[in-house]
């Protein structure tokens, strides 16, 4: 009796694992998160402050190919803030230099993705994500020099800049999704590998590996 409770148990714990996901199923998701970072260096005569927002915003819709195998399409949003104010001081002379750049971007992209379960309603999943989109930049600085007890005064230089570069990239994203039930799932974006080429004609590209608990995406799905 004992035997064939268990075995009950199983196929029926098994049968909940794989409800969530399957062959023929339509996916929705959206997440997003928000960043505010502020560093502080040097002593009062030479200082640097730095400041960082950052907005991420993700919608997408995607077709189980297979019980394990999602293929989709979606669209991210990114705004990010930085300004930084570094101010030196030296017996009569001060230097202070003041930077802000904002860029703006909306990058639609493709995606495959894996399913593993991991136990009753949770799942281990990863995408393979391509995107290419345009980011609008814009950059200000201001240097100001000053003599204290002098008679000339203080001299400023300003600068401005705003560009709109070309933003490819290509991410493997891990997540952890746990279904509430059959359609509603919350899930865990936990960072990543990417590789980015933000510049074409000046080949500006790096690698990026991000797991800071900090940059983790929080969002939702639904699956039809």
């Amino acid at each position: 009796m004992k035997k064939f409770l268990l075995i009950v148990l199983a196929v029926f714990t098994t049968v909940n694992l794989f409800a969530q996901v399957e062959k023929g199923r339509v996916t929705f998701s959206a997440d997003g998160n928000f960043t505010k970072t502020t560093s502080q260096n040097g002593v009062t005569s030479n200082q640097t402050v730095a400041q960082v927002k950052e907005v991420t915003l993700g919608t997408s819709i995607g077709f189980f190919l297979t019980d394990r195998f999602v293929a989709g399409v979606g669209l991210d949003y990114l705004w990010n803030k930085e300004s930084r104010l570094a101010t030196t001081s030296m017996q009569k002379f001060l230097h202070v230099e003041s930077m802000w750049l904002q860029t703006k971007a909306f990058a639609p992209y493709i995606y495959l993705g894996y399913y593993y379960p991991v136990a009753n309603r949770l799942y281990f999943n990863s995408n393979l994500n391509l995107s290419y989109g345009k980011a609008k930049s814009k950059y200000r600085s201001q240097i100001l020099g000053m003599v204290y007890d002098s008679d000339d005064g203080y001299t400023t230089t300003t600068s401005n800049d705003d560009s709109n570069p070309d933003l490819f990239s290509v991410e493997i994203l891990p997540e952890l999704t746990y279904f509430i039930s059959s359609k509603i799932g919350l899930f865990l974006g936990l960072g990543g590998i990417g590789y980015s080429i933000v510049d074409w004609e000046s080949d500006k590209s790096g690698w990026l590996v991000n797991f800071n608990p900090t940059y983790w995406e929080f969002g939702l799905k639904l699956n039809l």
